[in-house]
C-alpha cells in the first residue's frame, strides 16, 4: 500500500495525518474573514470531507473586523472568536458531531519563503518540489494592511 501523502496547494496544505492535533496551514490572500473562508472551502481536499460545518472559531488577530455569520454558497456559518486576546492563529471548523478541525493561519504578507516553510511542515516527506513549484508560479499581489 502506498504511503498516503497530504493535500496541498499553493496556499493551503492538509496532513494526511489523522492524528494531528492541528491538520494543517492555510496562507489566506487578505484579512478578509469571510472572503477567504470562502477560499479555504474552495481548496479544502475532496477526501478529506468537512462534514456539516456549522460555526468556525477564529482568532482576532488574523482577521479584519469579524462578523458574526458568513455565508459562502448560499449557506450561512457562525463565526466567533475565544477572546479578544487569543493570538493562537488557529482557525476551528467545527463540525456537528465530528472533532473539529484545527488550521494553523499563516499571516497574509508572510515572505513566501517563511510561508512555504510552514506549509511544507504539514506536507509531510517528498512534498517540497512540487509545493516550492506551486508557490513559485503562485503571482500574490502585495496586500495593504
Amino acid at each position: 500500500m502506498a504511503p498516503r501523502s497530504a493535500h496541498h496547494s499553493a496556499e493551503l496544505v492538509i496532513s494526511a495525518d489523522p492524528g494531528r492535533a492541528v491538520c494543517g496551514a492555510f496562507w489566506p490572500q487578505n484579512r478578509r474573514l469571510g472572503e477567504q473562508l470562502d477560499r479555504l472551502l474552495t481548496l479544502w481536499p475532496r477526501g478529506q470531507e468537512l462534514g456539516t460545518l456549522s460555526t468556525v472559531i477564529y482568532c482576532p488577530v488574523d482577521w479584519e473586523g469579524g462578523p458574526s455569520t458568513v455565508i459562502i454558497r448560499r449557506r450561512r456559518y457562525l463565526t466567533t472568536y475565544l477572546s479578544a486576546g487569543d493570538d493562537s492563529h488557529l482557525l476551528t471548523l467545527v463540525r456537528g458531531t465530528r472533532p473539529p478541525r484545527h488550521v494553523e493561519v499563516i499571516a497574509h504578507d508572510t515572505d513566501p519563503r517563511t510561508a512555504e516553510a510552514v506549509l511544507l511542515s504539514y506536507a509531510g516527506p517528498g512534498a517540497g518540489a512540487d509545493l516550492s513549484r506551486r508557490a513559485a508560479v503562485r503571482r500574490r499581489p502585495p496586500f495593504a494592511r
